[in-house]
């Protein structure tokens, strides 16, 4: 708008959802630099044109005078234009041009021509309030959604003692909020990880559980559980730390997340996607809230597990005990 009217200076105020205040947004000089703030102007012509909706030239400093607007003796501006910024009949702001170095810069042709201008404005600024608006709207839902969805995973990661249904809900938690193909449980002893749950593997890829891995053959898990936090590979291809986990290659996207209780590493999500850039830091913040929520969980089943153990099994020998042969007696009888 400045290079076609030959302005010294343009500046766009905004009025406020519900108010009537204008709201100084952005501004330009002739050289295309961005104006902080708006200095120097007639501030009486964009309140005399937001309030009575119709464009108004000021040529020279005696039409200024005349025009109440003091700012203009004051600040010596020889050319005015402004018009409102309109859409179906509800005005949304003020376009403001200004020139200090040339009385008559501007004439009721130039009014046309920025009237015309701010219509193409107004509506590129309210196509773009309501598509932020619909993003905001979507925003929200979607938080909504993850907490209840949160919610109803901590419910049922409370529900159960049992580390397969744990890791299972875990990963049924995750599916529809994180965009992965494959997941993947490992449990952690001391430098040793065993895989004890394996999702969306093909029998090809061998997704048998119970795979012990050593945690110094895998950087990019070694790097999770001692980072305590989320480590995303967007694109596995270009990535020489990330090894081969748990007998399958990695698909094009790849996340490893802790699984943390009591200030202590339990184990390692894995999750990945096939196509390359499939997760995001957001992505890796939530997959990272979810497995928080399990870390206690996982440990809990665990302990449950150790204690189920220690029941049917003679400390001394090691061999399952008589409670042992009657609970597995009782099974085959039914």
């Amino acid at each position: 708008t400045v290079g076609i009217l030959g302005a010294e200076r343009a500046f766009l105020f905004l009025l406020s959802d519900g108010s009537t205040a204008l709201t100084y947004h952005v501004g330009r000089d002739g050289e295309g630099h961005d104006l902080e703030a708006p200095e120097g102007y007639s501030s009486t012509v964009v309140d005399t044109v937001a309030r009575g909706g119709e464009p108004l030239v000021v040529s020279g400093t005696e039409d200024g005078a005349v025009a109440g607007a003091q700012s203009v003796v004051a600040h010596g501006l020889r050319s005015i234009v402004a018009t409102p910024l309109e859409v179906r009949d509800r005005r949304i702001g003020v376009l403001y041009l200004d020139s200090r170095l040339a009385r008559g810069v501007f004439t009721e042709d130039d009014v046309d021509i920025l009237r015309a201008l701010g219509n193409h404005i107004a509506v590129a600024l309210e196509t773009s309030r309501a598509a932020q608006l619909e993003i905001r709207v979507k925003a929200e839902a979607q938080k909504r959604s993850l907490a209840e969805r949160l919610r109803d995973t901590s419910h049922a990661l409370s529900a159960t003692l049992r580390l397969e249904e744990v890791l299972g809900r875990l990963v049924d938690g995750l599916t529809g909020v994180v965009p992965f193909s494959r997941a993947a449980v490992f449990l952690r002893d001391e430098d040793r990880l065993t895989r004890v749950l394996a999702r969306g593997f093909g029998e090809a890829e061998d997704p048998t559980p119970d795979r012990t891995e050593s945690l110094s053959d895998h950087p990019r898990l070694a790097e999770a559980v001692e980072g305590r936090g989320a480590v995303l590979v967007r694109e596995t291809a270009r990535d020489e730390r990330l090894t081969c986990v748990g007998g399958a290659m990695p698909l094009a996207s790849w996340m490893a997340v802790p699984l943390i209780s009591q200030d202590r590493v339990a184990g390692v999500l894995t999750l990945e996607a096939a196509q390359a850039q499939a997760f995001d830091e957001h992505d890796g913040e939530i997959a990272a809230t979810f497995a928080g929520q399990a870390g206690i969980a996982v440990e809990n089943a665990r302990l449950f597990e150790e204690v189920q153990r220690l029941a049917r099994t003679d400390e001394l020998t090691g061999t399952l005990n008589r409670r042992h042969f009657f609970d597995l007696a009782g099974r085959e009888f039914a």
